[in-house]
This record gives C-alpha cells, sequence and structure tokens, in this order.
C-alpha cells in the first residue's frame, strides 16, 4: 500500500478544504445560504481540491495504481442509468417519509411561490400565478435531472478523481468493503468544514447529529459509486452518477415538500440514507461477474 501517498492526498484534501473554507468565509468570498453567481464558482472551485491532491500525490509517490480511469466518451447505457436512478431513489425516499407520517407534499409550491414573486418587480397576473406551480412541477424535475447530467456531472468529476479514482484503488489491499467504508469515512470527514461553516452562517442547531447523517450518507455513497466503477471500470459514470444526487439534492424535493421532520426527512435524512444504502447493496449484488460497458 502506498502509505506515503495515500497520507500526503489526504492531509493536502482536508488542508486545502479546510483553508479556504474558513479564509473564504472571513473573506465573504463562501457563502452557503443564497450564494450569487461569483460565490457559486468559488463553491464549485472547492470541488476539484481532491483531483488536484490527487494530482500531487500521484506525481510525487507513483505507484503501480497510476493509470488513468476512462472518462470520455460515456457508455451509453450505464450513463442513463445512473443519471435517472437519483430521480427514483429520491422520489422513493420521500414517498416512504410522507407514508411514515414525517412530511407532506405541497402540491400549491407555496414557499417557492413566495420566494419567486418577492423578487419580481411586478406581481404575477392571477391566470399565470394559478398555473405557476403546474409548470413549476413538471419544469423543475427535468430541469434537475439536466444540469445534474452535465454542470453537476462536471463539477463532480474532481471529486470522483480523488476519492474513487485515486484513493479507493489503493486502499484495496484491505478487501473491497473496508477500502470502500474508509473511502466514504474519509470522504465525509472532507465535507466537514463546509457543514460546520453552514451551521454558522444561519446558526443551525444540531452540528453533531448533522455530522452523523453526513458521515452515513457519504459511505452509502461510497458503496453506491464504487458499485458502479466496479461494474463499469468508467470514472465519468460515477461523475454522472454523483452530478445527478447533487441535482436531485437541489431539485424540486426540497420545495414540495418544505414540511420536515428532522432528523428523518431530506438529503441527509434517515430515510434517504437508508434508500441509498439498498440501492448501494442492490448495484454490489446485481449483475456481479457482467460488464454493464457492453
Amino acid at each position: 500500500m502506498n502509505y506515503k501517498g495515500i497520507a500526503l492526498f489526504l492531509g493536502l484534501s482536508y488542508a486545502l478544504i479546510t483553508l479556504c473554507t474558513f479564509a473564504g468565509a472571513a473573506q465573504g468570498l463562501i457563502v452557503l445560504e443564497n450564494p450569487n453567481l461569483f460565490r457559486y464558482l468559488m463553491l464549485a472551485a472547492l470541488m476539484g481540491i481532491p483531483a488536484l491532491s490527487a494530482l500531487i500525490a500521484g506525481f510525487v509517490f507513483p505507484d503501480e495504481h497510476s493509470r488513468e480511469l476512462p472518462l470520455w466518451p460515456l457508455p451509453l447505457r450505464p450513463a442513463i442509468g445512473a443519471t435517472l436512478a437519483a430521480p427514483v431513489l429520491f422520489g422513493l425516499s420521500y414517498t416512504l417519509a410522507t407514508l411514515f407520517g414525517f412530511t407532506q407534499p405541497q402540491w400549491s409550491l407555496g414557499g417557492l411561490m413566495n420566494r419567486v414573486t418577492a423578487q419580481l418587480s411586478t406581481p404575477l397576473s392571477p391566470e399565470v400565478e394559478s398555473a405557476a406551480p403546474a409548470v413549476a412541477l413538471i419544469a423543475y424535475p427535468i430541469f434537475s435531472i439536466l444540469v445534474g447530467a452535465t454542470l453537476f456531472a462536471f463539477l463532480a468529476v474532481g471529486s470522483e478523481m480523488g476519492w474513487r479514482a485515486y484513493l479507493l484503488p489503493r486502499l484495496e489491499t484491505l478487501g473491497r468493503p473496508a477500502a470502500t467504508l474508509i473511502t466514504g469515512l474519509c470522504w465525509g470527514l472532507w465535507f466537514l468544514p463546509l457543514v460546520y461553516a453552514w451551521h454558522q452562517e444561519v446558526q443551525l442547531p444540531g452540528f453533531p447529529g448533522a455530522v452523523l447523517r453526513i458521515l452515513a450518507l457519504a459511505v452509502v455513497l461510497s458503496f453506491f459509486l464504487a458499485g458502479i466503477l466496479r461494474r463499469t471500470g468508467h470514472i465519468g459514470v460515477c461523475a454522472m452518477a454523483l452530478g445527478a444526487f447533487a441535482g436531485q439534492d437541489s431539485g424540486i424535493w426540497g420545495h414540495l415538500f418544505e414540511q420536515s421532520t428532522a432528523p428523518w426527512t431530506g438529503t441527509a435524512g434517515w430515510v434517504n440514507i437508508v434508500v441509498w444504502g439498498l440501492a448501494a447493496f442492490a448495484i454490489s449484488r446485481w449483475g456481479a461477474g457482467k460488464d454493464l460497458n457492453k
């Protein structure tokens, strides 16, 4: 095992995300609550830290794993499957949360409509206002799928080049389950400066509970993405899957299900974590021994 390379990768990744998050927040460059376009770009740049750290670690301490996994072109069937899995799983998660009584759909999208109309210089006509929720319920999911498969997938490349392409194969001498678990925990810990900054910025309570759920979500996503990587051998498909997840995280669900019950609902709620955990188990079993790239 390339201990020096792994240590350098993790040290750089954690040091850079911590420094950039807190220095950026202090200078007003990193804002997590309603960021403008420039601040979105700053946040997007942070997602490239794992790839940069992997590049440096691979250059300083090369090993037999220093080979490039394919990123492009994407195999069509796995890419489509990775893109469509996220809305299906998010839909299942919120359906279960509704059946358990943790939330209820708000078909009128009252909160979203109020925020949109508050930003308009002139009020909407009654006809447009009455039709807007139905239009949003159709257009927003389509948009979230498209942006997940394009912009968010592009941003996810930096993450996957670090965690799945660099760290995971170097830990597999410990066994695949252990390697995937450790990768997920390291990945989840990498987000903690951002989670802490978010809680400080909006004065949210329950930071320890949020940390536990973020780590659990990172672990189940680690198994899900590792399953995709082992089935396809293609890091680009992993980026598509992670981009699709991010697209749904910022999609219609938080507006349609504004009523929530912590810590059960939401992207980092336990219901969603369990659903994605079951999906990760399924993908590890389905198609075992087959090349889904064919």
